[in-house]
């Protein structure tokens, strides 16, 4: 994802940058390690450039579930955050709370809306 940062999001001049992280990392059970630095290092290029910065956690699905480091990644994104001045957008835990509520259930949530013919 750093390596389209140039094309994708600093050519395009951008006052914020809401920046979803971590997801491939706990999908593909990489070693999260590596996925640290570059968070902090796509952190670095934003801010460098004068762009505000959001990070996004990820989703509360069943496919994240599965994997044994969600919960690790989670809770990095928030330090890093913290750490950095940085807001964090806590979509798993909006997400994880429509689910326990009752306001959504999985299936619908994560298939999204429906269209109407």
């Amino acid at each position: 994802m750093i390596r389209r940062f140039d094309r994708d999001v600093l050519a395009e001049h951008p006052d914020l940058v809401i920046w979803q992280v971590g997801a491939n990392a706990v999908i593909d059970d990489d070693a999260l390690r590596p996925d640290e630095q570059l968070i902090h290092s796509g952190i670095d290029r934003l801010q460098e450039a004068g762009i505000d910065v959001v990070l996004m956690d990820l989703q509360y699905a069943p496919e994240m579930l599965r994997h044994r480091d969600y919960q690790r990644m989670e809770d990095y994104i928030v330090a890093v955050g913290h750490e950095r001045g940085v807001a964090v957008f806590r979509r798993f835990a909006l997400m994880r709370h429509w689910i326990e509520s009752g306001a959504f259930d999985m299936a619908s949530m994560i298939r999204g809306p429906t269209s109407c013919t």
